[in-house]
């Protein structure tokens, strides 16, 4: 299931399914939903995956990669990963109302 964001302001631009690597490193590969959202001038991409086989935390833990603030996340057995350039604190604000 899609996250259900409080804020009013995020207005879902569009989404798609993809494909992300297994996490073993084969060949394989897991289907997973791509779902993209704007924030004022801030885009938030949004992964849903299914994170049976995969150890995602289940409280928000905040990273960064290449500039991007990153959530992680599982709930209800599904894991999601949310990226943006928003600032970390209001990454995690967004991210803790999104359930």
């Amino acid at each position: 299931a899609a996250p259900r964001f409080r804020d009013e302001r995020l207005q879902l631009l569009g989404g798609r399914l993809t494909r992300l690597p297994a996490p073993d490193g084969d060949h394989a590969q897991r289907k997973a939903a791509w779902l993209v959202y704007g924030l004022g001038r801030h885009k938030v991409s949004v992964l849903v995956f299914d994170a049976a086989d995969v150890e995602v935390p289940e409280a928000p833990t905040a990273l960064e990669e290449n500039g991007l603030n990153v959530a992680l996340y599982r709930h209800g057995g599904m894991g999601y990963a949310i990226t943006s350039d928003l600032a970390q604190s209001d990454m995690m604000r967004l991210v803790s109302s999104s359930f």
